[in-house]
């Protein structure tokens, strides 16, 4: 995690005050963040600091504080930037926006939690299709091909990084995926009830840190 600039505190300041003042920025700057993308979506200034304020604040965000997951919140605040720089690269996808995206996917890749990173792209694909549809087809093309050559800078960007984790990618549990690992532990529709109840019924709680991180990240 140390390639996510907020983390160069640690080997400078006292463990404790490091780790506390990491995950304030964390929270400032995925407030920050959440204001600015909103801002390209809503009129109103009010309506976009009360989506920042409400993201920053979050019970997600805030229960991975109280549990010392530090992991995600780099993910957590850099996910509103990437999404506001793909925004800006449909509505022009020019050189200058494609250079401007490039090291904000470079640093989600290059962050310690790898797997939002990926379910992040996942979402991407998704807005991405929704942001192009009824555009002519040379026009969608144009931006498409301007989002993968984003995305190629950005994994050349973070390949330093990324290359030496390689060695250990057969230590991971989930080398092997198929249907039965997909079925196995996935979210229920009881899982639902985290957007609204960190708390439960029964207190079992299987995937339960995961199932409440991935449906806040959406």
């Amino acid at each position: 995690n140390y390639t996510w600039p907020v983390q160069w505190l640690t080997p400078l300041l006292p463990l404790d005050i490091g780790a506390n003042l990491i995950a304030v920025l964390n929270l400032l700057l995925a407030g920050l963040a959440m204001q600015l993308c909103a801002r390209r979506f809503l009129n109103e200034p009010l309506a976009a600091f009360f989506c920042g304020a409400a993201y920053m604040l979050s019970y997600r965000a805030l229960v991975m504080v109280d549990t010392g997951w530090g992991a995600p919140l780099s993910m957590y605040a850099l996910t509103p930037l990437v999404v506001w720089g793909v925004d800006r690269l449909i509505e022009r996808p020019a050189p200058a926006r494609i250079a401007q995206l490039a090291p904000l996917l470079a640093l989600g890749a290059m962050q310690g939690f790898v797997q939002t990173f990926y379910y992040l792209l996942l979402g991407l694909i998704g807005f991405l299709a929704w942001r192009v549809r009824g555009l002519a087809p040379r026009a969608a093309l144009r931006i498409s091909l301007a989002f993968a050559a984003a995305a190629v800078l950005g994994i050349m960007m973070s390949a330093p990084d990324l290359l030496p984790r390689l060695e250990f990618m057969s230590l991971s549990t989930r080398t092997k995926p198929d249907y039965t690992f997909f079925l196995s532990d996935a979210p229920r529709w009881s899982s639902l009830k985290t957007l609204l109840d960190p708390g439960d019924a029964g207190g079992t709680r299987l995937e339960y840190w995961e199932n409440n991180f991935y449906f806040g990240l959406w």
